[in-house]
């Protein structure tokens, strides 16, 4: 597995919580890992493969630094694991906004769009996926689809580790536990780009859901081909799709408990603007996160393979490539 080389790392504000989190509990088995190799492209990944060397034990669990989470989410998504075959565990997530416009925007198109759809998917077809906001997964179907080092070749390491891991006859489940990630952006610009990039990571997965996923959408369709030679009957029939967008919208608060209030009012605005999303999505072949730029199709390659298989990361456009 080759190595790509970064700076020296220093001191940051986020080393210097780790550190006095370790002093505060000195009877717990913490450790900060610091290391600046990356064994792929994908820096998320590459930086679990570098935690992961000094792991002890067979559940591992994967949080990002935005998620929030209570007192039983370790026990909920540990609990599953007590079937030996179970090899994955997925954890829904539900969008926590901070003050502002834009932060309503982002946390309304996971509440709204992203945690109904996951759960009408899973019931239909089961789930071969996880999320990369929080999972666990168990030690030896980890290393069975090459470990984070294999998943640092690619995007979306997360639906990869999901869908590898139930190739190799593991079963993934969906936990009842749902934590919340907390939705920052303050730029609607930015906003749209990762909405862009989580559409094109899906599209790299599985293209064929993605692209049928259009239908998740009918409000700008309904728009599209009733607006311009306007009827009573396609009025009707928008202004229903509109109250039964704005049904689920409660339906999903009540259902996960969610502590921000309803806005009824912004649910028509963020089905427009990720039909526009999906839509952009579908150009290209290639994908940007940060400083990468991946490609979709060498992707699709490394998960076809489903074990670890050289790549190469050109110096000009950081582009993933087989």
């Amino acid at each position: 597995m080759r190595s790509f080389s970064e700076p020296t790392l220093t001191t940051t504000p986020t080393i210097d919580v780790v550190q006095q989190l370790i002093a505060a509990f000195p009877h717990r088995n913490l450790r900060l890992v610091v290391d600046g190799s990356l064994a792929g492209p994908n820096r998320k990944a590459a930086n679990l493969a570098n935690i992961c060397k000094l792991a002890q034990y067979d559940i591992i669990v994967l949080a990002d630094s935005d998620v929030r989470v209570d007192p039983n989410c370790i026990a909920a998504l540990a609990a599953p694991f007590a079937e030996r075959t179970v090899g994955a565990v997925a954890c829904l997530y539900k969008g926590l906004p901070v003050d502002g416009p834009v932060a309503n925007f982002g946390a309304l198109h996971i509440n709204d769009w992203l945690v109904p759809s996951v759960l009408v998917d899973v019931e239909l077809r089961g789930i071969d996926f996880v999320f990369g906001a929080m999972s666990a997964v168990r030690r030896q179907a980890l290393d069975e689809i090459g470990g984070f080092e294999h998943l640092s070749q690619g995007i979306a390491e997360d639906s990869a580790m999901g869908w590898l891991v139930s190739r190799k006859g593991w079963t993934v489940v969906l936990s009842p536990y749902a934590c919340e990630t907390v939705v920052a952006e303050r730029d609607f610009a930015a906003l749209f780009l990762r909405e862009v990039r989580w559409q094109q990571a899906e599209r790299a997965c599985r293209p064929l859901d993605q692209f049928l996923s259009v239908v998740t959408y009918p409000l700008p369709l309904l728009l599209l081909l009733l607006l311009p030679q306007p009827t009573v009957v396609g009025l009707i029939v928008i202004g229903m799709e509109i109250a039964a967008r704005i049904a689920l919208h409660h339906q999903v608060r009540r259902s996960l408990a969610m502590a921000t209030p309803p806005q009824p009012w912004l649910v028509p605005v963020p089905e427009c603007v990720c039909f526009l999303a999906w839509a952009v999505s579908l150009v290209g072949n290639r994908t940007r996160w940060g400083q990468t730029t991946f490609s979709i199709s060498a992707f699709r390659k490394q998960m076809t393979a489903g074990s670890p298989s050289p790549v190469r990361l050109s110096a000009q456009a950081g582009a993933l490539e087989k």
